[in-house]
Order: C-alpha cells, then sequence, then structure tokens
C-alpha cells in the first residue's frame, strides 16, 4: 500500500516474488534495465537505492527466491544508472530527478535535500561523468565486494561525495 490510497502492488506473493526475479536479472543485464527504463522514460518518477547487502555467503545454495535479498552496489548505483542513461540520450537533468530530487520528496526531505538551493543540506556529489572505468571487486570501498557489475565498464566516476556540507568520500581517502 502507499499513502492513503490503499492501493496493493501486488495482488499475490507470487507475483511479487516473479518481479523480483525480473528486476534482478534486470539488475544484473544493466543494458537490458535502461533499456526498459528507456521505453518508460515519461512514466518512470524514481530511481532509489536498497542499502540491504547481504554477506556472499547468504547468496549460495542455488535458490534464488531464498538467497537473501541485497545487492551491493550503492557505491556504484550513479555510474550505473548514468552509463545507460547517456548512452540512450537520457539527460542528466532527467537522471538527477529521478536520483535525487524524486526520492526527498517521497521521504518529506524535499525542504533540505535532493536539490542544491540556498538553505538547503550541502549533500554534493563531485563526478566526471565521462570517465569510464571497469568494476573491480577488489578496489570498492563497501563492506562485501560481491556485485553483478564486476568487470562492466561504466561511465561516471564519483570523485567525491559531501554529506551536509563535509567530505565524506574522496579519492585520497575517506
Amino acid at each position: 500500500t502507499r499513502g492513503n490510497n490503499k492501493r496493493r502492488i501486488f495482488s499475490h506473493a507470487s507475483d511479487y516474488r516473479a518481479f523480483i526475479r525480473y528486476l534482478w536479472l534486470a539488475l544484473i543485464d544493466t543494458g537490458c534495465l535502461l533499456h526498459q527504463l528507456t521505453l518508460m522514460v515519461n512514466h518512470i518518477h524514481m530511481i532509489a537505492t536498497v542499502h540491504s547487502p547481504c554477506a556472499p555467503p547468504m547468496k549460495t545454495g542455488g535458490d534464488f527466491l531464498r538467497a537473501w535479498g541485497g545487492v551491493a552496489s550503492l557505491e556504484l548505483s550513479l555510474p550505473i544508472v548514468w552509463t545507460g542513461a547517456s548512452a540512450r540520450g537520457i539527460a542528466l537533468e532527467r537522471v538527477a530527478e529521478w536520483m535525487c530530487a524524486a526520492p526527498a520528496r517521497l521521504a518529506g526531505f524535499d525542504g533540505r535535500k535532493g536539490s542544491i538551493a540556498p538553505g538547503k543540506d550541502a549533500d554534493l556529489v563531485v563526478w566526471n561523468p565521462e570517465e569510464t572505468f571497469v568494476v573491480d571487486e577488489a578496489s570498492l570501498r563497501q563492506r562485501h565486494k560481491r556485485t553483478p557489475y564486476a568487470g562492466r565498464q561504466l561511465r561516471g566516476r564519483v570523485i567525491a561525495t559531501y554529506a551536509r556540507g563535509r567530505l565524506v568520500y574522496g579519492d585520497t581517502g575517506v
């Protein structure tokens, strides 16, 4: 359900499981996911991340539906989306709306977050949208290094991140 309209998104648990399976496969195939985004560009309102990575042993066993959910790729989210969006002519302003402004509005934080304006928190990312890199699990700074994007070339390298004006990530260290 969402808000007061009590609308159910999935009518059965099997629908939800099928959707999650599709989404997981689409996440692994970034091109597939972003092709779908291109087709639905006027219907997409936001792209958000789920911060629920799990330890690699919790992903073993071969049963997709029983494996713990979560993909450890938060630090790659901007390059993942930008790689596909820019290749399909989707403007950076649209990506910023999807990944910054819309999630802030949904969470009720749009008075302080989601855009750059006087009086708002200085949550900023400094990045080079043209630079490409190959995802190397060993170079990731996240706790669990396994990612479905290992070995993929992505576009848009993050150089630094600021939270409320304070440097929290930078190429020369955290």
